[in-house]
């Protein structure tokens, strides 16, 4: 799983960075195999006033599911990467069961076969007198 964090009016120091990381890694670590990609973008929405105003939004690419984007807004940073991480691994898991339930309803599918019919031109023949052509020989 390749993770990308990206930061737009925003600065974040290293340590900040690592514990964001390691953060959306928890939560995902699970489908590792199953994820090929993870941007975090993170954005200052209102600039050098106070607020509720940082944004994380977190996209997830998942092969032959397409991408999951989920979006937080709360006061700091961290705590909009750790909301949208939790929603992430709980939309993630959603995602991959419907996956694999769809998938498992298609091979079963195709494993299906119908049971053959006999032809229906068949026409059998069999040599065995009625009652009355036995009394006839008898």
């Amino acid at each position: 799983m390749q993770l990308q964090i990206r930061s737009k009016n925003i600065r974040l120091h290293a340590d900040n960075r690592d514990t964001m990381e390691r953060r959306v890694q928890f939560a995902l670590n699970r489908f590792d195999g199953q994820i090929s990609s993870v941007i975090v973008g993170l954005e200052d929405l209102n600039g050098p006033r106070k607020g509720v105003d940082k944004q994380c939004r977190l996209v997830v690419r998942i092969p032959n599911c397409g991408k999951i984007t989920i979006e937080e807004t709360s006061h700091n940073a961290l705590a909009a990467v750790a909301l949208a991480a939790n929603r992430a691994g709980q939309v993630v898991g959603r995602a991959l069961q419907r996956r694999r339930r769809t998938w498992h309803c298609r091979t079963s599918i195709y494993s299906m076969s119908p049971e053959p019919e006999p032809p229906q031109s068949l026409h059998i023949e069999t040599n065995v007198p009625s009652e009355a052509q036995q009394q006839e020989f008898a």
